[in-house]
């Protein structure tokens, strides 16, 4: 056999041995995967029965995004272009037909929200006695705070 010869079966059987590794490592990638499917899918079953209504429920192991995923955004409230009671109203809606649970209303209000309404509502739970962090605010709070700041009476007087 010429060096050429040897040269190409040593390169072939280099090959060889590089794809049964690489197929070796496929399957135990696989394997790996399909135990992690068992683990969380496991997890995501036991933290649906956790309640969403305690903030200190931090023994959840892996959050649960398929209900966030599936909630689309919704428009930020603008009040230059339209007022907070029909806001709020189209807001209801829009929590209805997407099927929001009660408990992450206030939270999926807050994630559609401007910057400077977002800052509003946290400066405004901040003044609060004792003062509240904005994320553990519930949806009546937000609304008061809403109507409080945005739907003030209006009067206006006709001078003659």
């Amino acid at each position: 056999m010429t060096e050429t010869e040897q040269l190409i079966t040593l390169l072939r059987e280099q090959l060889e041995q590089q794809q049964r590794q690489h197929k070796e490592d496929m399957e135990q990638q696989m394997h790996q995967m399909e135990m992690m499917m068992k683990v969380f899918s496991g997890a995501a079953a036991s933290a649906r029965e956790e309640s969403y209504d305690d903030p200190s429920a931090s023994n959840l192991r892996f959050p649960i995004t398929t209900q966030a995923a599936a909630i689309p955004s919704f428009v930020a409230f603008d009040a230059t272009s339209e007022l907070w009671p029909d806001y709020w109203s189209r807001f209801c809606t829009f929590v209805v037909a997407n099927s929001v649970p009660e408990q992450r209303k206030a939270q999926v209000f807050l994630t559609n929200q401007t910057a400077t309404v977002y800052k509003q509502l946290a400066n405004l739970a901040t003044q609060q006695n004792p003062p509240k962090d904005i994320n553990f605010l519930t949806m009546d709070e937000i609304v008061k705070f809403m109507k409080e700041h945005f739907h003030s009476a209006r009067t206006f007087q006709v001078l003659e």
